[in-house]
């Protein structure tokens, strides 16, 4: 008899079970189950056995116990967070939030950076009093690359802004700047000489107008600004 059996036969009544057989007997019906779960096909052993091995192996080659007791430390990635990242105190934090804003007017509370939970992802590196954004990820395909291709340099692979959103065009709150259009309007005589043509003969070149200076700059007699 197999576990289930055995467990059926303890939870049974055996004073009815002559009741029951006498029964199925007059009315020529048996009554009975199968063993229809797919949860116990051989084919779906094999499959949870194989999915555990799995899973085993990752955990074995990226153990998350390996680093400083009480540390949060990433699977995917293997970077160990800083002491002041706590996520995992998200409730914590929280309620006391909620306890600083009682007796308080809602539309005049602010919510203090450092009183939030930091996560791994908005930890910057301070560079010369600039913060700056560091994808792991990019980096390490970069480094991967190098490793794989010795046509490549260390100083052509690593040139360009290791960050998710390049800092030239997005400020820290993941904003898209503003055009600085002095700026623009002195570098365009200068990219639109004579001299830097020639030098760029071989390669396609680009012209960028700025359209609004366009019509400051120049007197358009006899047009109108909406023509133009």
């Amino acid at each position: 008899m197999e576990e289930k059996q055995r467990t059926r036969w303890l939870l049974a009544m055996p004073a009815c079970a002559d009741i029951n057989e006498s029964m199925q007997e007059l009315t020529g019906a048996t009554y009975s189950t199968s063993d229809q779960h797919k949860d116990l096909f051989v084919a779906r052993k094999e499959r949870d056995h194989k999915d555990t091995y799995e899973i085993f192996q990752y955990l074995n080659d990226y153990n998350p116990f390996v680093s400083e007791e009480g540390a949060l430390h990433s699977v995917a990635t293997g970077v160990t967070a800083s002491a002041s990242c706590n996520p995992h105190e998200a409730r914590k934090v929280g309620e006391a939030i909620l306890d600083k804003m009682m007796g308080q007017n809602a539309f005049d509370f602010v919510f203090r950076r450092k009183e939030q939970i930091e996560r791994m992802g908005l930890k910057q590196l301070v560079v010369d009093g600039e913060k700056l954004k560091i994808d792991p990820q990019l980096l390490f395909q970069r480094l991967l690359i190098l490793a794989n291709n010795s046509d490549y340099s260390l100083d052509d692979l690593l040139k360009y802004e290791l960050s998710a959103q390049p800092t030239a065009l997005f400020d820290k709150h993941g904003l898209l700047r503003q055009a600085n259009k002095p700026q623009l309007a002195d570098a365009l005589p200068s990219t639109s000489s004579n001299e830097g043509q020639q030098t760029r003969d071989s390669k396609p070149v680009y012209n960028v107008l700025d359209g609004c200076s366009l019509l400051h700059r120049f007197p358009w007699k006899g047009v109108k600004r909406l023509t133009l």
